[in-house]
């Protein structure tokens, strides 16, 4: 092996290297595009239905046909990361579905995406190891060996930290605006509308507020009207949600349903719960904050005090000693 890299010169690193460049970035600059194209402003949108509809068309035939491009090149590319179980595959659909990602396709876009990178990563840490260490790169070089198998393996697991990222902020903002929501729907039972028409409701009332909550009562909406029992589509949302208060308003509704009392009271009864529980955690991280105040104000402030308050006593001591030491 030693011996096939060591035959390599320079003339034949470089053409090499600038291939896997060109190949690296076209397919970083293809992969942006694709997902860049069709993001256009709501207004644009609208102007577009009433002054424009033929270029709209047009354009969304081409953002089809983009779409289309990244939706096969993504479907091939997941072919080999593609989990073969079916248990493999609903877990990594249920974690998409709980970070908001929904579609046909979104597992093999998602897996496709890690292919892609963790590929594109590799080429390119690649092509910057030959352009800096030529031929030395492969003879020798554990450590930098060890950097691009590492830039690939970040590559690969880079789409599942964005994902869990995007889950956790999209718990957090259904857990800030979960109490809205119960009062609002608490408004609109006892004003007199059924259960399905306050999903849609206060669906449509959250839709700027809180979309993550207008979007998945939206689905619970859906499913209903779509013939799926009232039961079924409340334990489905607690399972997307995984939220705690979610699982609590789906168990008092379901025994509502059940027993036949009054959908209004058991909603009433959970929304002050909420306006209670949420004033409790606002206590608890009231009461941390002095304790999380601590290290800020050991490492930032209390340097700065000591030297204001410290600094001139020893300009003066220094003054004053320093005829002694000097003799």
């Amino acid at each position: 092996m030693e011996e096939l890299f060591t035959n390599f010169s320079q003339e034949q690193v470089w053409p090499l290297a600038s291939g896997l460049v060109f190949i690296a970035v076209v397919l970083a600059v293809q992969s942006v595009a694709a997902l860049l194209l069709n993001r256009q402003r709501p207004v644009r949108k609208r102007m577009e239905t009433f002054f424009r509809p033929r270029q709209r068309k047009e354009a969304g035939e081409q953002a089809e046909g983009q779409q289309g491009f990244l939706l096969r090149l993504s479907q091939r590319l997941s072919q080999v990361t593609i989990p073969t179980e079916d248990w493999q595959k609903s877990r990594i659909r249920k974690k998409l579905v709980q970070a908001g990602i929904r579609g046909p396709h979104s597992l093999e876009v998602f897996m496709g995406l890690k292919a892609l990178l963790a590929v594109g990563l590799l080429i390119l840490s690649l092509t910057l190891g030959v352009l800096f260490f030529g031929r030395s790169l492969f003879v020798g070089n554990i450590a930098v060996l060890a950097g691009v198998l590492l830039l690939g393996m970040i590559g690969y697991y880079l789409p599942d930290w964005l994902v869990e990222r995007r889950h956790q902020r999209r718990l957090t903002a259904f857990r800030d605006g979960f109490a809205d929501a119960m009062d609002m729907m608490v408004v609109c039972v006892e004003a007199g509308l059924g259960f399905d028409a306050t999903l849609q409701r206060v669906s449509r009332e959250l839709k700027l507020s809180h979309p993550e909550i207008s979007e998945e009562l939206a689905i619970v909406g859906w499913e209903l009207r779509a013939g799926k029992s009232r039961e079924e589509a409340l334990k489905d949302l607690a399972e997307r949600t995984e939220i705690e208060e979610v699982r609590s308003l789906v168990s008092v509704l379901i025994q509502a349903e059940r027993f036949g009392t009054g959908i209004g009271k058991a909603l009433r009864e959970q929304a002050q719960e909420m306006r209670t529980l949420r004033i409790q955690i606002a206590e608890e991280k009231a009461a941390k904050l002095p304790v999380k105040l601590i290290f800020p104000v050991i490492l930032f402030i209390f340097p700065a005090l000591f030297l204001v308050i410290l600094g001139p006593a020893v300009i003066q001591i220094m003054r004053g000693l320093g005829p002694a030491l000097g003799d």
